[in-house]
């Protein structure tokens, strides 16, 4: 199984796939995608979409996918890409894959136990 994006949504750059930036060599903002198995339903992962340019100076680049030049179809193709790569036999190892690469909202949840 391969997940897919059910939906993406940028608070800083809304609506991101349509934002015009002024230097396509220095972009870097957070987009939250919701993936899932399938279109019924999925968890949120955050990516930090960052340029070469910006890359160079910045301090960490945890959850990151680095374009030389920014565009929204190439920040797609890497997500498709880490889609591809995150394949499984079902959700857990999936989301598992996928937390390696994105912020997970559910990465360390623990149960909640009234003790």
């Amino acid at each position: 199984m391969i997940p897919i994006i059910i939906s993406f949504d940028c608070a800083d750059y809304d609506p991101i796939d349509s934002w015009i930036f002024p230097d396509l060599n220095r972009v870097e903002f957070w987009v939250n995608f919701t993936i899932g198995p399938n279109r019924k339903g999925g968890d949120n992962f955050l990516l930090h979409v960052v340029t070469t340019e910006i890359a160079q100076s910045n301090q960490s680049l945890a959850n990151a996918v680095i374009l030389d030049s920014y565009s929204w179809d190439a920040v797609l193709l890497k997500v498709n890409e880490i889609l591809n790569q995150s394949s499984g036999e079902n959700w857990n190892i999936i989301s598992t894959k996928l937390s390696k690469r994105m912020a997970w909202e559910f990465e360390d949840y623990q149960p909640y136990n009234p003790v």
